[in-house]
Formats: C-alpha cells, sequence, structure tokens
C-alpha cells in the first residue's frame, strides 16, 4: 500500500491509501510544470484549478468531474475555454464551447441547445439549430420554437401622442408578469 510522496518516471506523486491524495498541495506534479490535485484518488480543487498544465491552461474539477460555477472550468493557453457544471457542457448566458478560432457551441446539461440562434457557429460561418440536442434546419427551428426571446420594434404613442420607437423584448414582459419589486431579501417578490 502506497503512503506518501513517491518518484514515479520523473514525476513526483503523493498517495494515501493507494490513491493519489495530498490535501496541501498538488498530488502529481510533473518536469514540465503540469500540476495536479487529487483527493481520494479523483481530481479535485475548491480554491482554484484541479489541473494547471505547463503551456499554463487550466482546468477545475471537483469530485472528479470538471465542474465551475463562477467561470470557464477549462481555460486553454491558446484562448479557447468551455463551461462545465458537474461534468456536463453546460451554460444558459452564452456559449459554452469559445474555441480560439472563434466557434462557439451552446450547451446545457450536457446538450446542445439554443433557443434564440443557433447551438452551432463555425469559424467558417456554418451554423446548426439544437433543442434539447435535436438537430433541426434552421426553417424548422423558426417554425416550431416560439419567437419568446427575440426583440422586434414596435411603435408606441407617446404621451404627448406623437409616434415613438421601441423596442419589445418579450422576456422582460414575461419577468413583469410573474415579477413585481417586493419587500423580499433579493427585492423581487414572485406574484405567483
Amino acid at each position: 500500500m502506497k503512503n506518501g510522496r513517491y518518484q514515479e518516471d520523473g514525476i513526483d506523486v503523493w498517495y494515501f491509501n493507494d490513491h493519489l491524495h495530498r490535501e496541501d498541495g498538488p498530488a502529481c506534479v510533473e518536469p514540465d510544470g503540469t500540476q495536479s490535485w487529487y483527493i481520494h484518488g479523483k481530481l479535485h480543487r475548491t480554491d482554484g484549478p484541479a489541473v494547471i498544465w505547463g503551456d499554463g491552461s487550466q482546468e477545475w474539477w471537483i469530485d472528479g468531474a470538471r465542474h465551475r460555477e463562477d467561470g470557464p472550468a477549462v481555460l486553454n493557453a491558446d484562448g479557447s475555454c468551455s463551461w462545465y457544471l458537474r461534468g456536463k457542457l453546460h451554460r444558459t448566458d452564452g456559449p459554452a464551447v469559445e474555441a480560439a478560432s472563434g466557434a462557439t457551441a451552446w450547451y446545457q446539461k450536457g446538450q446542445l441547445h439554443r433557443e434564440d440562434g443557433p447551438a452551432v457557429e463555425g469559424s467558417d460561418g456554418t451554423r446548426e439549430w439544437h433543442l434539447r440536442a435535436i438537430k433541426l434546419s434552421e426553417e424548422e427551428f423558426n417554425r416550431q420554437h416560439p419567437s419568446f426571446n427575440k426583440k422586434k420594434v414596435v411603435e408606441v404613442r407617446s404621451v404627448y401622442d406623437k409616434p415613438v420607437k421601441a423596442v419589445e423584448n418579450r422576456i422582460l414582459a414575461i419577468r413583469k408578469k410573474f415579477f413585481e419589486e417586493g419587500s423580499t431579501s433579493k427585492g423581487v417578490k414572485p406574484r405567483w
């Protein structure tokens, strides 16, 4: 049974009960500068990236799964990045994969998914539409998917009875329908 620090093939490793494990630093340090944090044999670190590659790339892991709640879980030296939650590609406010070439892919819960446009946009201009991992043509997407998140310009009358152009945002209208200013600690009180 391995316990403590060892050197294997020029790599410094720390073990506890035959598992890579170290609580006060990386459990694996390679000659090229790559450092990996392990707890009980699983990549794990709560206060920073669990893997720092020799080229400067970084990966966040919790309990053996790529995971980061406040940014991309993978930051590559070439500028590309990926967002993960609990081991699955996931992001709600933008693409979960951003390639150095400019290509993007939108994922939620590990599935290609985007409700307001193409889920995949290639650097060469190619585009693919996906809803919950189902691939659709652009026409099918536009026909089947409600345009609740699309903005349109509408004409409204101002208080002075002059026509004024305004932007209608259906998401904002939905939020106003279900939420109102209230006295809760977050300042929003659901109406339902």
